[in-house]
C-alpha cells in the first residue's frame, strides 16, 4: 500500500527523484545513440534542455504547488500531473528525435548534417544510405566534379530545379573508398590540414561550426564557428524560407 507523503515538500522530493531517474535514461539515449560524440553540439544540448525542462521542472513543480495530503481528490490530482508530464515529455522527446542527425554529407570543402526531419522533408530514400557500414549519422560523399566553383554552384542548380539542396541528391551519394585514387587525393587537397586533421566546415539546422574529417568514418571533434553565420547559403535559405541570393 502506497503511503502518501506528509508534506508537499516530501512529495516534491519523491517526484523529483523519480523524474531524475527518467532523465538519466533519456540523456543517455540522446548522448550515446541519437547525438553520439561531437554531434551532441548539433542539437543534442538543446534536446537535453527540453527534456530537463519538462521532466525535472514541470512535473515536480506542479506537485509542489498542488499536492495536499488532506485534499479529497489528491490521488486524482497526482494522476493528472503524471499525465501532463507524460504527454509533455513524450512531445519533447519526439521533437528531439526528429532533430537527430541521420546523414553526414560531404561536399567539397563543406559538410552538411541532415536530420531525421529533413530526410522526411526531402523524401530521401533511406535505401540510398542505410546499407553504409557504421552507426548513424551515416557518412556519404557527393560525387562532384573536380572544379570547386562548379561544385559549389550545384547547390543553386538543384534547389532551383528540384526544390531540394544538393545534399539531398541521393544519386550523387558515394563512399570515399569508391572514388578513384586521383579523385580521393583531389578531394582531400581541398581541405585544410592541421596536424593530421582534415578541417571542414559543418552546417546543420541547429548549429554551425567545424570539425575534423576522417574520410572513411566521418566527423570528429568540434570547433565553434567564429562568424556565427552559416556558409551554406542554400541550406540557410531553405530553412529560413527565404529566396536564394546570387553568388
Amino acid at each position: 500500500m502506497f503511503v502518501m507523503p506528509e508534506s508537499r515538500y516530501t512529495a516534491f522530493a519523491i517526484h523529483l527523484a523519480m523524474s531524475f531517474l527518467i532523465f538519466l535514461f533519456l540523456i543517455s539515449l540522446i548522448y550515446f545513440v541519437w547525438f553520439p560524440g561531437m554531434f551532441i553540439n548539433y542539437g543534442g544540448w538543446q534536446g537535453m534542455k527540453i527534456v530537463a525542462g519538462v521532466d525535472l521542472v514541470l512535473g515536480p513543480f506542479l506537485t509542489l504547488v498542488i499536492y495536499n495530503k488532506y485534499k479529497k481528490k489528491v490521488k486524482m490530482d497526482l494522476c493528472i500531473i503524471a499525465l501532463v508530464q507524460f504527454v509533455s515529455l513524450s512531445a519533447g522527446v519526439w521533437l528531439v528525435y526528429q532533430q537527430r542527425p541521420m546523414l553526414q554529407v560531404v561536399k567539397i570543402d563543406f559538410a552538411t548534417l541532415l536530420t531525421y526531419q529533413e530526410v522526411k522533408k526531402y523524401k530521401i530514400d533511406r535505401n540510398a544510405f542505410s546499407n553504409i557500414p557504421g552507426p548513424y549519422p551515416k557518412l556519404v560523399w557527393l560525387d562532384l566534379p573536380e572544379d570547386k566553383k562548379a561544385g559549389s554552384s550545384m547547390d543553386f542548380t538543384f534547389y532551383l530545379a528540384d526544390g531540394i539542396p544538393v545534399a539531398a541528391a541521393t544519386h550523387l551519394y558515394k563512399q570515399f573508398k569508391d572514388f578513384p585514387e586521383s579523385h580521393q587525393k583531389w578531394r582531400l587537397e581541398q581541405l585544410e590540414q592541421k596536424g593530421g586533421c582534415y578541417r571542414i566546415e559543418v552546417d546543420s539546422v541547429q548549429n554551425i561550426g567545424s570539425s575534423c574529417l576522417d574520410p572513411e568514418t566521418g566527423l570528429y571533434g568540434f570547433f565553434p564557428s567564429k562568424s556565427g553565420q552559416s556558409q551554406d547559403i542554400t541550406h540557410q535559405a531553405i530553412n529560413n524560407n527565404t529566396s536564394l541570393p546570387g553568388r
